[in-house]
């Protein structure tokens, strides 16, 4: 069922049920009656769902694929790639997010200390890190990244 699909994508995003609707645009009783089933979910919700979660809209509606949308990156090339301005996306996430470094951290699991390096740009974000920001965050890997 559609609605036991959008649960579970919350679940895996480790998310409460107002913060899940928040971060999609819906008051909380709305997303809740998505999910118990109580309503079906708009057009609106699903591409805010695709978008801020790269859920694959196929899977929801119908359980068939992946939960997740495949990116056309390929993790292959990130040893030819460099990030792109990796300081001002932490930079803008975080002002967009309205998060402190310490709240950008807690979210993403990235040290606080590598974020602060990355924004002095005194390294670079690792693929693991910049992964972790892409789990938790509207980019994926191909904005994160430029070939050399």
């Amino acid at each position: 069922m559609i609605n036991e699909r959008i649960k579970l994508i919350r679940l895996q995003k480790a998310k409460s049920a107002s913060d899940f609707a928040r971060q999609l645009g819906l008051e909380t009783r709305t997303y809740l009656s998505y999910e118990r089933g109580e309503r079906n979910p708009s057009l609106e919700f699903l591409q805010k769902l695709k978008q801020n979660y790269n859920v694959n809209l196929n899977w929801v509606l119908t359980g068939e694929d992946e939960v997740f949308s495949k990116s056309n990156f390929n993790l292959i090339q990130t040893k030819n790639c460099i990030l792109k301005n990796p300081d001002r996306i932490i930079q803008k996430l975080r002002a967009q997010n309205d998060l402190s470094i310490e709240d950008f951290s807690k979210i993403t699991g990235i040290n606080e200390n590598d974020i602060v390096d990355c924004i002095n740009n005194e390294k670079f974000l690792s693929i693991e890190n910049a992964i972790l920001v892409v789990n938790n965050f509207n980019v994926t890997l191909d904005d994160l990244y430029l070939e050399k």
